[in-house]
This record gives structure tokens, C-alpha cells and sequence, in this order.
């Protein structure tokens, strides 16, 4: 006979449930790191399932967003879906940081909205 051995508690929140969420932007890159472990995966745009998740964050009252991916900055609408995430309180963007070692492309993610 198995048993289980330990006793859970009912998961509620001591507190507030956190503001802050990931922004799961899809598996591709600009780079193709050994250690990396996406490296295998075919690259795939999810946008509608991108924008599903911000309204979702919406509706649980998330004010901060994490984006990540792959590799977020390669979005072919990466100013337009900063643009869109501008009512929210702080957005930062999980990066190999390639693109944004052009002084352009980071004071323009800046405008829009990245912090």
C-alpha cells in the first residue's frame, strides 16, 4: 500500500498574490547559444497568444511584467507591443541583450515604455 507521508497545507496566499508576471513571448532567438535550452525549438509567433496573456494579467490585476522568450527584442513588433503594455507599472525584458547594445534601439524601447 502507497501512503502519502506528508501532510499540505490549502494553498492560499499569506498575503497579497504577487503584481508581477513573465510574458511568455515564444522560443525565437538571434543567437543560437550551445547552453541554451531552446536552442532546438522551432520558432513559432504566438502574438494573439502573447496579447491573450496580458489581458489575462489584466483581469488578475498584474502591474508588472516580465518579457521573455527566446528572445523578446526580435519581435517584429516589439515597439508596438511595448506601445500596448505602456498602462502597465513597470516592464523589463529578459534579453541576451544583442539588440540592445545599439544606443537607437534601447532609447527607442525606452520611449515606449521598457523601464
Amino acid at each position: 500500500m502507497i501512503r502519502n507521508l506528508m501532510s499540505y497545507r490549502p494553498l492560499k496566499p499569506d498575503k497579497e498574490w504577487t503584481k508581477r508576471s513573465r510574458l511568455f513571448t515564444g522560443y525565437g532567438c538571434n543567437i543560437r547559444c550551445k547552453f541554451c535550452f531552446y536552442k532546438d525549438e522551432k520558432h513559432t509567433d504566438i502574438k494573439p497568444l502573447i496579447y491573450q496573456q496580458l489581458e489575462q494579467g489584466r483581469r488578475y490585476g498584474i502591474l508588472d511584467w516580465d518579457i521573455s522568450g527566446g528572445e523578446p527584442s526580435i519581435l517584429p513588433y516589439w515597439f508596438d507591443l511595448l506601445k500596448d503594455m505602456k498602462d502597465f507599472r513597470n516592464i523589463a525584458c529578459i534579453t541576451n541583450g544583442y539588440k540592445f547594445a545599439d544606443p537607437e534601439f534601447i532609447e527607442k524601447s525606452r520611449i515606449f515604455g521598457l523601464n
